[in-house]
């Protein structure tokens, strides 16, 4: 195959998950010449909890990864990453060592994003910026919030749900949360936290 082949094949599998979807054909060529393949065998570890985070994040592409955490000396899985599943961006984002373990549950192939790529990504597309915002907003305490890992699985159905479809239909009824372009992914994700709401819309 050849490297063009290559990279359309790339960016055609990631505009099926979000927030890839949401890319202009341009900026999604761009990251996906940048992308590197990453092949795991089962139990391979992609990172440990509390390492320095690396700087790059993954995507999965198929199998699947847990990710898990020590709690009073005990494995606790809290979450499994499968088909278009995006992980290592909060250590990334947040600037602080890894949260949990993060290992192959059987053969699994990862495409590998360079931070680079991420920053490029924050800068150049607001929703995508809005996004990981929501994903780290899930990451931080919620008012009336039973089962983490439900909340988070469930949003992400969410999302997957929709892939492909950019225009989001909103009750006017409802107090809408919303910020202006220039808003921060920290202070975003602090609003949803606040509102106990997993979404914001971007005005000018």
């Amino acid at each position: 195959m050849s490297s063009d082949s290559m990279i359309l094949t790339v960016a055609n599998r990631l505009a099926y998950h979000p927030p890839f979807d949401r890319l202009e054909p341009e900026l999604l060529d761009r990251i996906a010449r940048g992308i590197r393949i990453r092949y795991l065998e089962a139990d391979e570890i992609v990172f440990e909890e509390g390492g320095v985070p690396r700087p790059e994040f993954y995507v999965v592409v198929k199998g699947e990864v847990a990710v898990t955490q020590q709690v009073e000396g005990e494995t606790v899985l809290i979450d499994v990453c499968d088909d278009g599943d995006i992980f290592g961006v909060r250590a990334l984002l947040a600037d602080r060592p890894y949260a949990a373990r993060t290992q192959a549950k059987d053969d699994t192939l990862l495409y590998v994003l360079s931070k680079k790529a991420l920053e490029e990504l924050l800068r150049d597309e607001p929703r995508v910026a809005m996004f990981f915002a929501a994903d780290f907003a899930a990451d931080l305490p919620q008012r009336g919030e039973v089962n983490r890992l439900e909340a988070v699985r469930a949003a992400r159905r969410h999302e997957k749900t929709r892939s492909g479809d950019n225009a989001r239909r909103v009750d006017p009824v409802r107090d809408v949360l919303t910020c202006t372009p220039d808003t921060s992914i920290r202070q975003a994700a602090s609003m949803m936290s606040d509102r106990g709401v997993g979404s914001v819309l971007i005005v000018d």
